[in-house]
């Protein structure tokens, strides 16, 4: 059924039935590295929901702050986040966190 309905919406944009085809063919192909993408991705997403957990992300961290840094949980939360992460045993400046400059 979504097959059918997704080749209509291809039709209905002046895209041929080869050409869909074509991209069906490529895509079966490459089903296999997407596959690992896709494992690849889940694993450092679950890194990532690791760090905030063993950091104590809470919906304090997303109050207002002035943009200055200072006393900003949001943003020291954010940089344990983001050693815990990547596995560094240091505080690490995110100068692009600041959108005020």
């Amino acid at each position: 059924m979504r097959e059918c309905m997704t080749e209509t919406m291809y039709e209905k944009l002046g895209i041929s039935k080869e050409v869909y085809e074509f991209g069906q063919t490529i895509e079966a192909g490459l089903k296999e590295r997407f596959s690992q993408m896709d494992e690849v991705a889940e694993y450092n997403q679950l890194k990532v929901l690791h760090a905030m957990q063993e950091n104590k992300v809470s919906e304090g961290c997303f109050n207002y702050a002035s943009g200055y840094g200072y006393n900003d949980m949001g943003r020291d939360t954010l940089e344990q986040v983001y050693a815990s992460t990547f596995r560094e045993n240091m505080t690490i400046s995110l100068d692009w966190s600041s959108w005020t400059r």
